[in-house]
This record gives structure tokens, C-alpha cells and sequence, in this order.
């Protein structure tokens, strides 16, 4: 059997070199997709498993054995690089912060890095370096997998749980972008991007607890061509309500969310309106999937079902088979 042209590149991964900044990286040219994550998150381990050899990135229990930029060459122009872990490495205060000022450098300064792989492990997902890098490849348009690691360590229930939690946050993320320059509001106290959230009017920090008014201009360049970027069931129930509203009797839009739940009594006076049976189209988060009925439900419509049938995670197109069938 043919081997795929992919895994061919792949296993031929060899050793380039190591460098502690970017003046001793590799000439800056072709293409790099570098592996980032938290001390022990598995970057190595994963570098291994893509290559097919068990000790071409160096591997250990030990949290920080990561200390350089780590180049591995496929080819003439492609490399993978194994960038330095950060967090509860067992090294000074001094050290930790050199490492990050180097991994600053090579991420703003690097031209060839075409994209990134950010893994977490499943037990510790989304620290507050991972969301920052998260808002830095938003900000800077650099494409991202997101691999979540060590599922073997939670059980079943509590994995599924925890991919599902990262999966929410990190598709609903709606930011205020400028159309003119690429500019997003930024807080003001931590330098987190700003939450947009469209019932109030208001940006939120998810960082901080920071929050302010939408702003009337972009804070770069002053254009007034601002507009909001990314997904979540709130724009999804604006863009709908505005299609509802071009239909003669248009059916009202109900949104099942964390935000339109808060107070008491409110999920169960959404129920009481669909369960009416009157016309309307219902939108929500994975609560309107488990234990309802909706008797009269006509049509349902689920968002992004690829990641689920193509996550890197090996129980992905399971979890995903059992929305369907929750949803069914």
C-alpha cells in the first residue's frame, strides 16, 4: 500500500538545530509550523507521534526540558519547530522570563512561520498563555489547530465535558474589528482582547472583569468602519431574526444560551414558549440538545459539525455521532 505524501514528508523529519533566539534560528525562509503549549502539555511527544520516530524531539516527565527553539527539517523549504514550554518549569524567575521574551520575538519577528499547533493538556486547558495566544493568532490572522492532549488521564465523561467547554469558548468569541486596519479592542488593564456582548451593548474582559461601551472609532487609525468579528449564538440569533423579520409572518427566534438562562425561571419560561407549538426558530448552545422533546420540531440545523468528524481527538467523530443523535 502507497504511503500518503503527507506521512512521507513527515517521516523524514530529521534534526536541524536549536536555537536560543531568533539571530541563531535557521535562514528565515520557507515554511515553519511551530508546536506551542504549556510546560509537559505533550509538544515533543506529538512531534514524535507526527514523525513516526520515538526520540526525534527530546521527551520528558520532567516539566521544562524545553528550553530552545527546536528545528526539525522535512524538507529544503518545510520545518516543524518545537518552541520552549512555558509555565511551572522548574527553573528561576529570571530564566522563565527570558524564555518568554524569546518566544515573543520569534512569533512577531519570524516570517516564515505559516502557522501554529497550541496544545493543552485536557486537565489544564485554556491558562492564561493559552488565550494569549489564541488572541495573538486571531489578531494577526495566523492560521491555528488546536490538540488537546492526555484525554487518557480523565474519564470519559469528564473529557467529554472539558473538549466541549474549549470548543464553546473558543468559537464564541466575538471581537470589535476595524475594517481599515485589523485593529481590536484591546483591555485596558491585561491587554486581552475584548468580548463583545451584543445584549448589553458592552465590551467584556473574560481576563479581568474589565468592561466598556462599544467604541464609535478604530483606536489605531480613527476609521468609523468597525464591525464585529467571530461566532456564537448571539450574532447567530441577529442574523436570523433580520432574515425572519423579510418573511410575511415571521417566526419569532429563541435563544437557549448561559447568558439568557441567568435568572431564575428563564429557562423555564423559554421551554413554555416553544412548547406551545406556534411557529419560531430556536437557537442554542448544546443545552437545547440533552433532555428536551420538542414534539413539532421540524428541522434542526448543527453548526460546524466537521470539527467533530475531523478533531484530532480519536473520540471526536463519536461525540459527534452522539449530538446527532441527542439532537435526533
Amino acid at each position: 500500500m502507497a504511503q500518503d505524501p503527507t506521512q512521507r514528508l513527515l517521516h523524514q523529519a530529521r534534526f536541524l538545530k536549536s536555537a536560543q533566539n531568533v539571530e541563531q534560528c535557521p535562514p528565515d525562509a520557507g515554511f515553519e509550523v511551530a508546536f506551542a503549549g504549556r510546560s509537559n502539555a505533550g509538544k515533543s511527544s506529538a512531534i514524535n507521534r507526527l514523525t513516526g520516530q520515538r526520540t526525534l524531539a527530546r521527551t520528558s516527565k520532567t516539566p521544562g526540558r524545553t528550553q530552545l527553539l527546536n528545528f526539525f527539517e522535512l524538507d529544503e523549504e518545510r520545518r516543524l519547530v518545537d518552541l520552549p514550554g512555558y509555565g511551572y518549569a522548574k527553573v528561576d524567575k529570571n530564566t522563565r522570563q527570558q524564555w518568554q521574551r524569546d518566544l515573543d520575538d520569534y512569533l512577531a519577528r519570524r516570517q516564515s512561520l505559516t502557522g501554529l499547533v497550541l496544545l493543552m493538556d485536557i486537565r489544564h486547558p485554556l491558562k492564561d498563555f493559552d488565550r494569549l495566544i489564541l488572541e495573538w493568532s486571531a489578531r494577526a490572522g495566523m492560521p491555528l489547530h488546536l490538540l488537546i492532549t492526555k484525554a487518557d488521564k480523565l474519564k470519559y465523561g469528564a473529557a467529554k465535558s472539558t473538549l466541549l467547554r474549549v470548543l464553546k469558548e473558543v468559537r464564541e468569541h466575538p471581537v470589535i474589528l476595524c475594517r481599515d486596519c485589523g485593529w481590536q479592542d484591546e483591555c485596558p488593564r491585561c491587554d486581552s482582547l475584548m468580548t463583545w456582548h451584543r445584549s448589553e451593548q458592552q465590551l467584556r474582559c473574560h481576563h479581568c472583569g474589565h468592561q466598556h461601551r462599544v467604541p464609535r472609532r478604530c483606536g489605531d487609525c480613527g476609521s468609523t468602519n468597525l464591525t464585529d468579528a467571530g461566532a456564537g449564538t448571539e450574532k447567530l440569533e441577529a442574523l436570523l431574526e433580520k432574515e425572519c423579520e423579510q418573511v410575511k409572518g415571521g417566526a419569532p427566534v429563541v435563544r437557549i444560551d448561559r447568558d439568557t438562562t441567568r435568572r431564575k425561571g428563564s429557562l423555564d419560561a423559554k421551554l413554555a414558549q416553544i412548547q406551545k407549538g406556534e411557529p419560531a426558530v430556536l437557537v442554542g448552545t448544546q443545552m437545547l440538545a440533552k433532555g428536551h422533546h420538542f414534539p413539532r420540531l421540524s428541522l434542526a440545523v448543527i453548526t460546524n459539525m466537521d470539527a467533530g468528524f475531523l478533531s484530532a481527538d480519536f473520540r471526536g467523530p463519536e461525540q459527534a455521532a452522539q449530538l446527532l443523535l441527542q439532537v435526533a
